[in-house]
C-alpha cells in the first residue's frame, strides 16, 4: 500500500471517515476494520490513518531497506501514478489556495494565513483535486460555505498571491487572458456582479440591450448558405481597395503570401473565376477579410466578413489537400483573420492553430531547409517565412486564450526567414543558391526583426500559462531576457526605420507589450499590498502610458493636454490603417488596450489613497493627469467599438463606471455613488446606441423582426460562435 497517500479527511469530531484504499479508489467505506471493499478485492490491509515515518525517514539504512520491501517492489503503475499526481498537486497549489465561486466566475486565489486552530489543523483550506479524494457530504457542505461566505472581490483585495487561473463558463484561463485584468478593479467588479445579478433596477435596462444586441448580432453575422465559392466577393473596384489595404497591413508583418504570385491568380480570377482554383477564392476573400479590420473607422463590411470566414471553414473541413503550402496559407489567413474579427472564441482558435502547427509539422515546415533535401531558394524563404508565421500567432493565440503554447523551443529547428522582399524571390529558378542579400533594409525586414525576440515571447507565454509553480525569481530572470531582446529590436528597428511603414512600427510596440503585460499585471493585482512588486506595478503603469499615447487614434485625443504632451515627446498619431484596427479589430487590438487602461487605472487608485494633500484636480501631478487623461479615451474608444459592430458592450459599462470612481475619489467625494450613477448611465446610453443601430440595420433589410427580449436572452449574449464569450461568461457563472 502507498503510504504516501492524499490527505485525510476528517469529520467535526476529529474521526477519519474512509479508509485510504476507498479515498484513493472514490468507494463508499462502511467504516469497519476491515472495511467490505478491502475484504472484497482482498487485501492484506485496511488502515485508515497514513504512517508518514517512512516517507520523512533521512536513515540511509530505512531508505535502503524501504526499496526492497514487496510492496514498493510490485508498486502498479496506477499507482504509482496517484502518488505522482499527487505530489506534483500538492507542489503546484498552495496551502492557502482557495476556489473562490460566484456569478462572475471561479477563481484560484491565495488568502491570508489561517491563524489559531485552523493554522493548527495541516488539512485546513488545501486543495486537492476531486478526481483524487472522495469528500464526504459534511465536508463538502462545510467546502461549499466557506467559498460562498468569502465574496470574490474580498479575495480579490486580500490575496497574497497572483491569480494562477479561473473558470470561466467552464473553460480553463491562465493568467495571460484579458479578462483577468479585470482584478485589478475588484469594487467595480463587485458593483457589476451586484446589479447586474441582483437588482431589479436594472432589469429593463439590461433586457433592452440585450434585446438589440442580438437582433444586431443576427444582421452584422448572417449564415452562409453552401452553395458555389466566391458568390458574396465585392466588386473588382472595393475588392482592390481591401486588397491593397491588407498588403499594407498585415502581410507586411505576418509574412504568408508571395505576392506576386498570388497577384497575377488573383488577376486570373477576375478575368474568369471559372478558370482558377478554389483555394486562390479562399485566400482572396481571407486578404479582403483581414484588410476590412483596418479599412474605415466602423467596420462596414463586417457582414461581408462573417461570410467569407464561414465559406472559408467550411472549405477547409471539406478539403483534402491542406497538407501544402498553399493549405497552410489558408490555415494562417484563417486564424489571422477570426482573431482580429472574434469569429470564434479565443479557445477555438488556439485549437485551430495546433491544426496548423501539426499540419505545418507533418510538411516538415518545423525543420530547417538546410537540413532536408535540396529545394529551391524561393521555396526555402517561402517555408521559413510561413513557419516564422506560425510561431506568432502560436504565441498570439496562447496569450489571447490564456492557455499553453503548442509547441516549445526543442520542437523545431527552422531559421529565420533572410528578409528579402517577394521581387528577391524568383519561385520559378531551381537554383538552390540564395540571392545575394543587400544590406539595404526591405519592406520584409520587420518579420525577421521580431523572430529574434520569438525565443523569449515563446518562453513568457509558456510560463505564464504552464503549471509549474511561479517565483518572482523567474519573473524577473524573464524580464530581464525581454528587455534585452526589445533594446535589440528597438537598436534594428531604429536603423531600418526608413524602410518600415507606420503600421509596421507601431504593431511592432504593441506585440511586445503583450509579453510585458502578461508577465506582470497578474502581480500589479498584488503590488498594493506587498511593495516587492513594486517593479510589476511601474511596468505596467510605464507601459500602459507608452503604448497608449502611441496608439489610440487621434479622434479619441480630444485633451489638449495629452495633444501638448504627444508633441513635445515627438510622439505622432498612429497612421490612419493602425487607428481603424485599434478602433474595429478584436484578438491584441481589442485585450491590450483593455489591459492597458486596467493598468492605468490601478496606478491611479494606489496613486489616489496614497496622496496626502488636499484633494481635488489640483492634486494631480502631470503623470497623473497623463494617466487620467488616457484613462477618458480608453473609455472614449471602448464606446467607439459599440459604433464599430462590437455589440457585446460590457467593456464601456467597466470602463466607465471605473472612470467615475477615480475621478470621485480624487475630488474627494463619494466614489461608490458616482461609480453607480455614471455606471447606470453608461447602460443606458449603450441601450440608446444599439437600439439606433437595431434601426439603421432595419431600414437596409426587409427582412427580420425584433423580438422580446427575456433572461435568456441576456444569459444568452454570447453564447454564439460570433459573440464574445469572456465578458458573458464573467457575468454569468451560475
Amino acid at each position: 500500500m502507498d503510504e504516501r497517500s492524499p490527505r485525510r479527511i476528517r469529520d467535526s469530531r476529529g474521526q477519519i471517515l474512509a479508509c485510504i484504499h476507498c479515498r484513493r479508489k472514490k468507494l463508499r467505506c462502511d467504516r469497519s476494520l476491515p472495511c467490505s471493499n478491502c475484504k472484497r478485492s482482498r487485501r492484506d490491509v485496511c488502515s485508515y490513518t497514513a504512517d508518514h515515518s517512512k516517507a520523512e525517514s533521512t536513515n540511509a539504512g530505512d531508505d535502503k531497506k524501504q526499496t526492497t520491501e514487496p510492496a514498493a517492489v510490485g508498486e502498479s503503475a496506477v499507482r504509482r501514478t496517484d502518488r505522482v499526481q499527487t505530489q506534483v498537486n500538492q507542489q503546484n497549489v498552495p496551502r492557502n489556495a482557495v476556489w473562490c465561486a460566484s456569478a462572475v466566475a471561479k477563481i484560484l486565489v491565495t488568502t491570508p494565513p489561517k491563524t489559531g486552530a485552523a493554522a493548527e489543523d495541516p488539512s485546513f483550506g488545501r486543495l486537492a483535486p476531486a478526481s483524487r479524494d472522495l469528500e464526504s457530504t459534511a465536508a463538502q457542505e462545510i467546502r461549499a460555505a466557506d467559498v460562498l461566505s468569502t465574496p470574490l472581490t474580498m479575495a480579490l483585495e486580500t490575496m497574497t498571491s497572483p491569480i494562477r487561473c479561473a473558470i470561466i463558463d467552464s473553460k480553463y484561463t491562465a493568467s495571460s487572458k484579458w479578462v483577468h485584468a479585470v482584478a485589478l478593479a475588484p469594487h467595480v467588479l463587485g458593483w457589476y456582479e451586484r446589479e447586474i445579478h441582483r437588482s431589479s433596477e436594472y432589469s429593463e435596462i439590461v433586457k433592452a440591450c440585450a434585446s438589440s444586441a442580438e437582433v444586431l448580432r443576427t444582421r452584422m453575422n448572417p449564415m452562409w448558405i453552401p452553395g458555389p465559392y466566391g458568390m458574396s466577393l465585392p466588386p473588382k473596384d472595393t475588392s482592390d481597395l481591401l486588397l491593397s489595404t491588407y498588403l499594407g497591413t498585415f502581410e507586411s508583418i505576418h509574412r504568408i503570401l508571395h505576392v506576386p504570385t498570388f497577384m497575377h491568380a488573383y488577376d486570373q480570377m477576375w478575368a474568369n473565376l471559372s478558370t482558377v482554383s478554389t483555394s486562390v477564392i479562399i485566400q482572396t476573400q481571407l486578404c479582403l477579410a483581414i484588410g476590412a479590420c483596418a479599412f474605415d473607422d466602423t467596420f462596414s463590411f463586417r457582414s461581408r466578413v462573417s461570410l467569407w470566414i464561414q465559406e472559408a471553414t467550411h472549405w477547409m473541413h471539406s478539403s483534402n489537400s491542406m497538407a501544402t503550402i498553399s493549405g497552410i496559407q489558408i490555415m494562417c489567413l484563417s486564424i489571422l483573420a477570426r482573431q482580429l474579427t472574434q469569429i470564434g472564441s479565443e479557445d477555438q482558435i488556439w485549437i485551430s492553430c495546433g491544426a496548423a502547427v501539426q499540419t505545418a509539422m507533418s510538411i516538415g515546415l518545423h525543420r530547417d531547409p538546410a537540413r532536408l533535401p535540396s529545394m529551391p531558394a524561393g521555396e526555402a524563404e517561402i517555408r521559413r517565412r510561413l513557419w516564422t508565421t506560425i510561431l506568432e500567432l502560436t504565441i498570439d493565440c496562447s496569450l489571447e486564450a490564456g492557455v499553453p503554447p503548442v509547441m516549445s523551443d526543442d520542437d523545431f529547428d527552422c531559421g529565420l526567414p533572410s528578409g528579402l522582399d517577394d521581387s528577391d524571390l524568383d519561385l520559378g529558378s531551381a537554383s538552390d543558391h540564395a540571392p545575394e542579400k543587400h544590406h539595404v533594409p526591405k519592406t520584409s525586414t520587420l518579420q525577421t526583426l521580431l523572430g529574434h525576440s520569438i525565443p523569449i515571447r515563446l518562453s513568457i507565454a509558456r510560463f505564464v500559462n504552464g503549471l509549474k509553480p511561479h517565483s518572482y525569481q523567474e519573473v524577473l530572470r524573464l524580464d530581464g531576457e525581454y528587455r534585452a531582446a526589445h533594446r535589440k529590436l528597438a537598436a534594428h528597428v531604429k536603423s531600418t526605420r526608413h524602410a518600415l511603414s507606420p503600421f509596421q512600427l507601431q504593431y511592432c510596440e504593441l506585440a511586445m507589450a503583450r509579453s510585458l503585460f502578461a508577465l506582470h499585471i497578474p502581480y500589479m493585482c498584488i503590488a498594493k499590498r506587498d511593495p516587492a512588486y513594486h517593479y510589476s506595478r511601474n511596468t505596467c503603469a510605464d507601459a500602459a502610458v507608452r503604448l497608449l499615447q502611441r496608439s489610440l487614434p487621434a479622434s479619441l485625443i480630444q485633451e489638449p493636454v495629452l495633444v501638448t504632451m504627444r508633441e513635445a515627446v515627438g510622439i505622432t498619431a498612429p497612421c490612419e490603417e493602425y487607428g481603424h484596427a485599434v478602433l474595429c479589430g478584436f484578438g491584441p487590438f481589442r485585450s491590450i488596450h483593455f489591459q492597458a487602461a486596467m493598468a492605468l487605472a490601478a496606478e491611479l487608485a494606489v496613486s489616489t489613497e496614497t496622496r496626502y494633500d488636499t484633494p481635488g484636480p489640483q492634486a494631480h501631478d502631470l503623470r497623473g493627469l497623463e494617466m487620467l487623461l488616457l484613462l477618458r479615451s480608453c473609455v472614449a474608444w471602448s464606446r467607439h467599438r459599440i459604433w464599430t459592430g462590437h455589440e457585446n458592450f460590457k467593456d464601456y459599462i467597466f470602463l466607465a463606471a471605473l472612470l467615475a470612481s477615480l475621478e470621485a475619489a480624487t475630488e474627494g467625494v463619494s466614489a461608490q455613488q458616482a461609480m453607480e450613477r455614471e455606471g447606470k448611465q453608461a447602460w443606458q446610453e449603450a441601450g440608446a446606441m444599439l437600439s439606433q443601430m437595431v434601426e439603421q440595420s432595419l431600414t437596409r433589410s426587409d427582412h427580420g423582426t425584433e423580438g422580446e427580449a427575456t433572461w435568456s436572452d441576456v444569459h444568452a449574449l454570447g453564447d454564439e460562435a460570433f459573440a464574445d464569450l469572456y465578458w458573458h461568461s464573467f457575468t454569468s457563472m451560475p
